[in-house]
């Protein structure tokens, strides 16, 4: 997996990955996405556009993640997600709990929209 790290103009971090989100990724990015929750009140987007593959321990990380930056009154945020990732993410019933957007304005618009 690849990984390029973006701070963005309101201060939020955008974390582009690419390749397979699975335990090799995730061991890579577990000690990056908890430095970023434990920041107060990151907006954090993750941009799946390039994602191949989800593994469940991926899917374990996001949520992690999640429950950690709210704890912070940080946010989190999905961008693009392929189809066959996006299909996992339903299967799961990640977008119930995670906004899903297919733009970067649109997450930034709606994480910021939803903090205030």
């Amino acid at each position: 997996m690849s990984v390029k790290l973006s701070e963005l103009m309101n201060g939020g971090k955008l974390v582009r990955l690419s390749g397979k989100f699975d335990i090799v990724a995730v061991g890579q990015m577990e000690g990056i996405f908890l430095e970023y929750a434990r920041e107060k009140g990151t907006i954090l987007i993750l941009d799946f556009s390039d994602v191949t593959f989800l593994a469940s321990i991926g899917i374990r990380l996001i949520v992690t993640t999640v429950k950690a930056l709210a704890g912070n009154g940080g946010r989190l945020a999905i961008l693009n997600p392929t189809p066959d990732v996006m299909e996992v993410l339903d299967v799961t019933g990640i977008p119930s709990i995670i906004p899903i957007y297919s733009t970067l304005d649109e997450a930034v618009a709606g994480l910021i929209v939803d903090a205030e």
